[in-house]
Order: C-alpha cells, then structure tokens, then sequence
C-alpha cells in the first residue's frame, strides 16, 4: 500500500502513514521501524504533529475518524470521531498544541479540544456542496482556517465566529496544498490544474 505521509519527529526519527491502515515510527540510522500504531480500520491519509520533536501526533482516516497518538505507546490514546466520511488532512492549532482540526470528505472542518475531548466547533456552509476538502491550514494567529477544496475553490473561515470570511478563486482544479509562512504575510496554494499562488490581503 502507497505511503501518504511522512514528517520527521526529530533529527534521529520520522513517522509514515500509509494505506495499509498503520503510522509507523523509523530510526533514520538503521533504517528500519521501531514502532507501528494499529487502530485504524482503513487507510491513514495524513498526520500532524503536535511540535518538532513531541512524541504526540494525530491521524486522519478513511474510517471517517481521527485518532490521537504518543510515540511512547503501540496503541492510541484517544478516537475523535464527527465526520461522516474520510478524514483526508489535519493541522494542530498554531498557537495551542492542545486543539487540532481535521477536514474531510463530507465538505467540512471539525475543530477538537485535546483537554474537553471533544469536538468544539464546526466549519461548514450549505453553499459548499459535494466538494470535499483535500488541505487546510492555519493562519499563524489561529484566527482563521483556510481549507483547500476538491473545485479548486479555498474557502477561509474564523476560526471564533465559525463563519465563512473569505474565498479565493483563481484555480480550475483541486488545490493539492496551502502553506502560510512563519511570518504570516501572505498564502501559497498548489492545485492539480498546474498553477500555484501566492495570495496577500490588500
């Protein structure tokens, strides 16, 4: 099954997720896995990490759930479930490593409280429909969420109001990421349609 993602823990370490259902966790001087987290019932499509070198991390799934992970222990510590269909892309909260948000294939963003354990807001308009979500991102401030869809449309939402504050329209296919650099001064976005931009707020 083909691997979907990979980021690194730390300098001695990276973490994988695949189709086959598990994350497994590779010593980059070996070359070989050390730990494989079992749980999930169909494939992984992404994951986040919480920080540069945490142990915690979250999957996201085509069993339409999120689960939550410590590189300490083979099983997860919890299940965050809310979507009616693949869970497809995930971020951790910019400025609180203990909230994250998960987008799917259902055409919504869910937003998790790590410590309420459970989910606190959703991010959805009855305009967007049958256009599943494919990458979100977050604004350095976490005052807005941004998510890539399947159209080629990026929607951006307050993150606080849980409204639809902004849409940008400018590719023809689906955006196959966003990225807002670390000082936040404008949005870069890639879509399957050839093209990539760069958005700025005038």
């Amino acid at each position: 099954d083909c691997i979907n993602g990979i980021r690194f823990k730390n300098d001695d370490y990276i973490l994988s997720t695949s189709g086959d259902k598990t994350c497994r966790l590779w010593s980059i001087e070996t070359q070989k896995h050390v730990t494989t987290f079992n749980g999930h019932t169909r494939g992984i499509n992404k994951m986040c990490l919480q920080d540069v070198g945490s142990d915690v991390f979250v999957t996201a799934s085509s069993d339409y759930s999120s689960r939550l992970w410590d590189c300490r222990s083979p099983e997860s510590c919890r299940i965050y479930e809310g979507h009616t269909n693949d869970v497809t892309c995930n971020t951790f909260f910019p400025t609180n490593d203990y909230a994250f948000f998960s987008g799917a294939d259902d055409n919504k963003i869910l937003l998790f409280d790590l410590r309420a354990d459970q989910q606190v807001a959703e991010y959805f308009d009855s305009y967007i429909i049958d256009d599943p979500l494919t990458c979100i991102t977050a604004s350095r401030s976490g005052r807005l969420i941004l998510g890539g869809y399947s159209t080629g449309v990026c929607h951006v939402w307050d993150v606080v109001k849980c409204e639809r504050v902004g849409i940008l329209l400018e590719h023809e296919q689906m955006i196959s990421g966003l990225e807002i650099p670390r000082g936040g001064e404008c949005i870069a976005s890639a879509s399957y349609d050839n093209t990539a931009y760069i958005w700025t707020c005038k």
